[in-house]
């Protein structure tokens, strides 16, 4: 790596450094190979991308299940949303999925109230 040219080293995701600055020649042959491989292995990649969006889905339904709506008690599961109330975030915490960790989807719903659509259309629909 050549010391004059200053290089700084931010993390993205999947853990790999994210290199801000000259490339140098092993950097530039790494990233090459990431790219060919990408190319050669395009589908197995969007097939593992889709796979991992389902199992998340799934955890998702089930995790569903251990709540209610926090106004009139319902439990079924196919009308409960989460929702902040504050509308400080219109972002549904269903479409989280495939784009955000369990984690953070945990602590999605977490951070909102749980309620039934009809609890929600009746009484904070304000659009």
């Amino acid at each position: 790596m050549r010391k004059d040219l200053p290089l700084t080293i931010t993390w993205c995701l999947m853990g790999r450094p994210k290199l801000i600055g000259p490339l140098t020649a092993s950097e530039m042959k790494k990233k090459q190979q990431r790219q060919e491989w990408y190319q050669k292995n395009k589908e197995l990649t969007k097939q593992r991308a889709l796979e991992s969006k389902a199992r998340t889905q799934q955890w998702y339904k089930k995790e569903k299940c251990k709540y209610q709506c926090s106004h009139c008690g319902d439990k079924t599961t196919s009308k409960l949303g989460f929702y902040d109330l504050s509308l400080m975030s219109l972002q549904n915490v269903g479409d989280l999925h495939g784009r955000k960790s369990r984690e953070e989807i945990k602590e999605a719903m977490k951070n909102r109230t749980c309620l039934c659509n009809d609890c929600w259309h009746r009484e904070y629909r304000h659009y």
